[in-house]
């Protein structure tokens, strides 16, 4: 880049970093070139076709990643021993390579390894240590020697040069570099040579045992210095110094959490490394700046130089043209005498055009107060158009400010929300507490059991030992032998009815207490659902509270918000009533403007009109023409010597409606025409006028007028289509003039006259009832089979609007301002200005009410109606919160029903249980008095058996003492099985007790596990309430920035509109003054013609004095 140099001082070039004194326009800039790097030339792509890692982090032996698709398929070996690599294989590479796999299965360990390669530094590592890198194993640990190495296979692809290489083969050279990077942990006394040292990690990493860290680099299986590591990637396209050459974790949420431009910007400088051209940027920005101010401060005296030259200039061209003006004056002068008479003639001549040409700015200037009216017009529908914007802008703020509160309300919903969850939470702790109590006193009752059910063992283990030892103690050997066997024997079947008996009785027992226990199980739930039921019923209440005290709340709020609607209505309808009286007041004074302007026209008209009438009747009379005679008519050259009148005298419309279009028909011009017999009699009439010093008149001769060679024809107007000739609408001339009913020329001759003069001027015309209708017979639209119209034909419509059919078309031309003739009245114009004046206070007064109804922020009631006024916030606010108290109601009630349902039914199983239970203990009780009889009966027996057989004689004694020692062994028998059976029945209640508070104990972990699930879910659920609600927060600030942006945008958009309202109001009321200044400007070129007029007559005058005295 090189800035402009002077010539004188080309030898004074620079380069590098700018001097600021230097002067802008005198230095050499040049960018400094980039540093240049030593790689690969003709390279076509480049990129990475395998990872192999060993060793690192959670990859345990050698690992090998294809980042291609061969050819054939690949076995990719996890082995630490093993080599798949295939040098001869083709592979095809990948457009895009992801890595995918649950968590913790090694993907950000595989882009580590990628980094290590690299030579990353190890602050964007996720390693503070390199000795952290290598894969912990306790084989590897106890060899001494731990070792993790990854390696990049780069596959590079170049274009040959030009001319070299086969032509009949590929210009394309691909070759293939290994960059291997290991990692090495080796004791204090063991320091093989392990290659080149990592410079940055030679000896950071040292462990307590004296261990030191070591990296190697290795190039193609070739040892080298990190230096040469790095430049042999640097060559292959591989910087990692490189802004942005390696995306790691976190760098794409940290770009994207950028808000403001400067930050993005350094990102983006960052990455395209043109940061490090900062400051010489700034340098040349500097100068840039400086010789823009030079530039700008020269072209600005160019500038004023070549005003003051043309001012000079235009002042010399004045000066020239004075002097030539002054000459020409003193020419005149010299002149004066001699020629005073051609002087004359010649000011009278130009008198006359200057007439014409006042009279032709007269016509423009109306043609100038009907654009202005337009121009009028077109303002207030700009002003119109500016009020609906306005409005239109005023109903966008109001949108803008009632999103606002949408917002507020979804943030109360979020607050409730986490006021129910909170509430929610606090009862579940409460619930996990006594959860945990009844816990903790189940265990509790568990431990006891287990004591006592260890005592009842015991006394069980004492009590068989005696009965064990019975025998001894009562036997004595007084039974015999037969009479234990025969005992035994009955015994055993004793024994056998008992058991089965015992058997009954265990099961019946056993029923009892599983009935004892469900109808435990089934109080504590009827106490719980009589809990939960109280709770609920409570949180109704409170519901049913804070609903009574927010209806009171939103009833109080709606009455204000009532009122406030009912005074904005009011204020609005009034504002109506006032803006409708200003329309009607505006319209009224808009009517007598109208009716001002029109009185003055037809005034300035019928003087004109009076002024014309009575020159051609003092031309009638006057006049150098004779009144003709029958013979001057019926000659060849007949027509001579003949004053028909005016023509608006001789062309009367057949009905008041073609009024307008048979003026428009035959315009001005030829409506205040006179119509003459011949040429000769108008030169004779025009000369008369300059005698007379007359205003000049437009004459019509009779026999110079030639016909067109096709006139139209009745077949030539379409039959039923409402279209009418132009000749038809004007009565028949069947009439002689009042001053040619004297005359000796014959009246038939006269009419014929006239008849000649309406086919000459309405001949090609037709009167068409719209313009649309018009446009269609011209132009023959919708009218297949319509007959062709004669060339030259002309239309005119009911309303005096005129088209022809080349286009040319004139817009009311017959109903100028100022036709109607009527009489000025002075003091009905005086009445008209007064009532003017009031009208304007009117609106004034009017103007300043509304004001007084507009807000003081310039923004109206009226911009906000019934149907979109924004509901007031709080009000909003307290209605969702009422629907959410009501919906908390709701759902109390209904879990109240739920649980007094419940307390129902489970006192109905409770009282069916009960009932099982008591059938249950009778049956029992029945079993155990069928086992007493069993027995009793069975020992009964055995006193027959054994004593039966005895004679009587000397065997009482013995009798008595086998029976007394069996019924003592009975009896000590009964007592010890009692004993037994009442130990059991405490065992088995025991156990039932604990088999019960077991159940128990898991239904209240289980019901602990559930708490506490329940508990974090309500907790979880909370977190993500409070998140969503600083997002809703952050996203209402930003809203509310965003739309307090919008409003104000909004609110200056509004005001512009005003502004621009204000503007088209002023310009409206510029266009009434202009329109005002042109009809001034009417009557003073009407003045202006007057009196060049009456100096045309003052002229004539002195030209005859001057020709009589010459």
């Amino acid at each position: 880049m090189t800035a402009p140099q002077n010539s004188a001082e080309l030898s004074a070039e620079s380069s590098g970093t700018l001097n600021p004194t230097d002067e802008p326009a005198h230095y050499v800039w040049q960018v400094p070139e980039y540093p240049k790097v030593d790689r690969l030339d003709g390279v076509k792509r480049c990129y990475v076709t395998e990872i192999r890692v060993n060793n690192f982090k959670s990859y345990h032996g050698e690992h090998v990643i294809p980042l291609t698709i061969p050819a054939i398929p690949l076995i990719t070996q996890s082995s630490s021993t093993g080599d798949d690599r295939s040098a001869n294989e083709e592979r095809v590479p990948l457009a895009l390579t992801g890595v995918i796999g649950p968590n913790g299965s090694g993907k950000s360990n595989l882009l580590d390894a990628v980094c290590f390669c690299l030579c990353v530094g190890a602050k964007r590592l996720r390693n503070d240590r390199l000795r952290s890198l290598v894969n912990s194993n306790r084989t590897m640990e106890s060899q001494g020697d731990c070792t993790a190495s990854a390696s990049l296979t780069v596959r590079i692809e170049r274009e040959l040069p030009p001319g070299e290489g086969d032509a009949s083969m590929e210009h394309t050279i691909v070759s293939h570099t290994t960059f291997t990077r290991s990692v090495t942990i080796k004791s204090a006394d063991n320091n093989p040579d392990r290659g080149a040292d990592d410079e940055t990690h030679r000896n950071d990493d040292r462990g307590a045992a004296g261990a030191a860290v070591g990296s190697v680099y290795r190039v193609n299986d070739r040892a080298c210095t990190q230096a040469q590591y790095k430049e042999e990637l640097s060559k292959h396209h591989l910087d990692a110094d490189a802004s942005f050459f390696l995306v790691l974790q976190g760098q794409i949420d940290k770009l994207l959490s950028k808000d403001d431009a400067m930050s993005i910007t350094k990102a983006i400088e960052s990455a395209s490394g043109s940061w490090r051209y900062r400051k010489d940027y700034d340098i040349v920005a500097k100068k840039k700046e400086h010789a823009q101010d030079n530039v700008t401060r020269l072209t600005a005296k160019r500038k004023q130089i070549n005003q003051e030259l043309n001012a000079l200039a235009a002042q010399v061209q004045e000066a020239d043209r004075y002097r030539d003006k002054r000459a020409e004056l003193e020419r005149k002068q010299l002149d004066k005498v001699t020629y005073s008479l051609y002087e004359i003639e010649k000011e009278a001549d130009a008198l006359l055009e200057s007439s014409e040409g006042l009279l032709e700015s007269y016509e423009d200037a109306k043609a100038a107060v009907q654009e202005a009216k337009r121009k009028e017009n077109a303002a207030g529908e700009e002003t119109k158009l500016l009020a609906e914007e306005h409005k239109r802008l005023q109903n966008s703020l109001e949108k803008v400010r009632k999103k606002q509160g949408e917002a507020e309300i979804t943030a109360a919903e979020l607050r409730g929300r986490k006021k129910q969850l909170t509430v929610n939470e606090a009862k579940a702790a409460a619930g996990l507490t006594v959860t945990r109590e009844k816990l903790q006193s189940l265990e509790e009752r568990l431990q006891n059991i287990d004591d006592e059910s260890a005592e009842i063992e015991a006394c069980l283990e004492a009590l068989a030992v005696r009965r064990d030892t019975i025998d001894d103690e009562i036997g004595g050997g007084v039974l015999t032998e037969e009479i234990v066997e025969e005992c035994g024997r009955i015994s055993e079947t004793a024994q056998e009815v008992a058991a089965s008996i015992e058997s009954s009785i265990r099961v019946s027992r056993e029923q009892r207490i599983l009935l004892d226990q469900y109808i435990d199980e089934t109080k504590a739930t009827i106490t719980r659902l009589e809990e939960t039921q109280g709770i609920r019923q409570r949180e109704s209440h409170a519901a049913e509270a804070d609903m009574n005290a927010l209806r009171e709340k939103i009833n109080a709020r709606e009455l204000a918000v009532a009122e406030e609607r009912r005074e904005r209505g009011e204020r609005r309808e009034a504002k109506s009533m006032l803006k409708e009286r200003l329309e009607k007041t505006k319209q009224e004074r808009r009517e007598i403007v109208d009716e001002l302007s029109i009185m003055r026209a037809n005034h300035r008209e019928s003087d004109r009109a009076a002024k014309l009438r009575t020159n051609v009747d003092q031309l009638i009379k006057e006049g150098p023409v004779a009144r003709p005679d029958a013979n001057s008519l019926n000659s060849a050259g007949g027509g001579d010597g003949l004053i028909l009148g005016l023509v608006s005298d001789l062309v009367h419309p057949s009905h008041k409606k073609y009024y307008q279009a048979i003026r428009a028909a035959i315009g001005r011009q030829h409506l205040e025409a006179v119509v003459v017999g011949s040429r000769r009699d108008a030169l004779a009439c025009i000369q008369w006028l300059k005698e007379k010093q007359v205003p000049p008149m437009t004459f019509i001769p009779l026999k110079d007028m030639e016909l067109p060679p096709r006139m139209l024809s009745k077949e030539d107007i379409p039959p039923n289509s409402g279209l009418r000739r132009a000749e038809d609408c004007v009565k028949a001339a069947n009439h002689v003039p009042s001053h040619l009913q004297g005359s000796h020329a014959s009246h038939r001759s006269i009419i014929e006259l006239i008849q000649k003069l309406h086919r000459w001027l309405l001949g090609k015309t037709v009167v068409a009832d719209s313009l649309a209708q018009a446009r269609s017979v011209l132009y023959h639209s919708g009218r297949r089979n319509a007959p062709a119209m004669p060339s030259g034909m002309k239309v005119v419509t009911l309303d005096g609007d005129k088209i022809a059919k080349n286009g040319n078309m004139s817009n009311g031309q017959g109903a100028l301002p100022g036709d109607s003739g009527d009489v000025w009245d002075a003091q009905h114009v005086d009445s008209i200005k007064a009532e003017l004046a009031q009208k304007d206070g009117e609106i004034a007064r009017i103007g300043e009410e509304l004001r007084g109804l507009t807000g003081t922020d310039g923004v109206s009631d009226e911009a906000v109606g019934d149907d979109d006024d924004p509901m007031d916030a709080s009000l909003e606010m307290s209605r969702v919160e009422m629907g959410s108290l009501e919906e908390i109601k709701r759902v109390a009630d209904e879990e109240v029903n739920r649980l007094g349902a419940s307390i129902e039914a489970s006192r109905g199983t409770l009282a069916e249980l009960e009932v099982q239970r008591d059938e249950a203990v009778n049956h029992l009780r029945e079993l155990e008095e069928e086992l007493s009889d069993k027995t009793k009966s069975f020992y009964d027996d055995i006193n027959r058996r054994v004593f039966g057989e005895d004679d009587g004689s000397g065997g009482g004694d013995r009798t008595r003492d086998v029976m007394s020692l069996i019924r003592e062994r009975k009896e000590v028998l009964d007592t010890i099985e009692g004993e037994v059976c009442k130990l059991r029945q405490q065992r088995d209640t025991l156990r039932g007790k604990r088999e019960a508070l077991e159940a128990d104990l898991d239904r209240a972990r289980a019901t602990l596990t559930s708490q506490e699930s329940n508990l974090e879910e309500l907790r979880r659920a909370l977190e993500e309430i409070i998140d969503e609600e600083k997002a809703m927060e952050a996203e209402l600030a930003a809203a509310r920035e965003a739309g307090e942006g919008a409003a104000e945008e909004l609110e200056a958009k509004v005001a512009e509109a005003a502004a621009r309202r204000e503007q088209a109001a002023t310009r409206f009321h510029e266009a009434g003054q202009q329109s005002k200044g042109i009809v001034d400007r009417c009557n003073e070129l009407k003045a202006a013609v007057t009196k060049e007029e009456h100096r045309l007559q003052q002229l004539r005058y002195r030209h005859m004095q001057l020709v009589r005295l010459w």
